[in-house]
């Protein structure tokens, strides 16, 4: 009697407001939810994309943005130190109240799992749910697929889009093109016309926020990633320094994210249409050359002053060439994609150009916009 006394005491000792039982069960309630919201996407877009997750990324992203660094990083820390720490934790505070260490290992377990699924439950919560909207060609209203000849004839469109929105960007002292100022007030201009372009679509514009410089640019540059979206704070991070002339291009991509666009071909797809539609020379010429390189264009036949980009993009990525892990991290995040529902996981990449496309064949090539303030 003493022996049962003493671990019911110690049973009421640990318990916590959400033991991890408790976790599990909200956790699989998620789940079901998430599943079932893959089967029925528009039924996602009308509750959760056009509703919910505007108010929820709106409230979290106007505390983020006043802070002026990044959080995303720490709480990315936190999470990880979260879960590894959960196993011995729990093992070590339940061994007096059960008999014996194999009991107490399970009852860490228990802990570690539900502890995932907490985690789990928020992110979907505040970002995973995206994944089961429908796709970006119904979404953005796009051309049905291209024939191979119509696609060569936007190919060459591109190309002399790409020379033509060059020449009128400005040039730093090397004659390569300039990149615009980073941060706040490029990010605020860049937010400010994709907000427009939301509208037209018939879309909520999340029109709080601001891109942060990650801490570990140095290292993310070595793996290859140009930028990444913090779900548990609303923060579009974006790496510096970024290869010549297509810093615009990467903010608005990071910023497409924070607007709900989770898969990277409907993001870089609402950054074209963002680009496309600024009035700042360089931030168009971003875009098409964002563009340019994806469809596999080379400097022959292009301006003198194109060349010279291109060559600077390849120098760039000669000196910060991706490290021997960045092959196991692209296929950790193309796995993370698949199993959240994303057809192809990161080869959502490559499908972007084609989407651009398809969105050029449909609506016509898009019209420079004049100058605030012109005639």
């Amino acid at each position: 009697m003493k022996v049962f006394s003493r671990q019911a005491r110690a049973r009421r000792r640990i318990r916590e407001p959400l033991p991890g039982k408790t976790r599990i069960a909200i956790g699989a309630i998620a789940l079901g939810l998430f599943l079932a919201g893959r089967l029925f996407p528009e039924a996602v877009e009308s509750v959760y994309g056009l509703r919910a997750y505007p108010w929820i990324a709106g409230a979290v992203a106007s505390v983020s943005s006043a802070v002026p660094f990044g959080l995303a990083e720490w709480v990315f820390l936190l999470i990880l130190l979260s879960i590894l720490w959960a196993v011995p934790t729990y093992a070590k505070r339940m061994r007096r109240a059960l008999e014996g260490w194999p009991r107490s290992l399970a009852a860490g377990l228990l802990g570690l799992a539900g502890r995932i699924a907490f985690f789990w439950t928020a992110f979907v919560v505040l970002w995973g749910f995206h994944y089961a909207r429908p796709p970006a060609e119904r979404r953005f209203d796009l051309a049905p697929p291209l024939t191979n000849a119509r696609r060569a004839e936007l190919v060459r469109d591109v190309a002399r889009e790409v020379d033509s929105a060059r020449a009128s960007a400005p040039e730093d002292e090397e004659r390569v093109v300039a990149d615009p100022e980073e941060g706040e007030t490029l990010g605020r201009h860049l937010l400010a016309v994709q907000a427009g372009v939301l509208r037209d679509l018939g879309l909520p514009p999340i029109e709080t926020g601001r891109p942060k410089r990650p801490l570990t640019s140095a290292l993310l540059l070595r793996w290859g990633i140009s930028g990444f979206y913090g779900p548990f704070t609303a923060e579009p991070h974006v790496v510096t320094p970024s290869p010549p002339g297509l810093l615009p291009f990467t903010t608005a991509h990071e910023l497409a994210h924070l607007s709900g666009f989770a898969t990277e071909d409907a993001a870089s797809l609402l950054a074209f249409l963002t680009c496309w539609r600024s009035e700042r020379p360089e931030v168009r010429y971003s875009a098409w050359l964002r563009l340019y390189l994806d469809v596999g264009g080379r400097p022959e036949g292009r301006s003198e002053a194109v060349v010279r980009d291109l060559r600077a993009i390849a120098e760039f990525f000669a000196r910060h060439r991706r490290g021997k892990e960045a092959e196991v991290l692209w296929k950790g995040y193309d796995r993370f994609l698949e199993a959240h529902g994303v057809e192809g996981g990161a080869e959502g990449y490559a499908r972007a150009p084609e989407l651009a496309l398809r969105w050029i064949a449909g609506h016509g090539m898009p019209r420079r916009p004049r100058p605030a303030g012109g005639a």
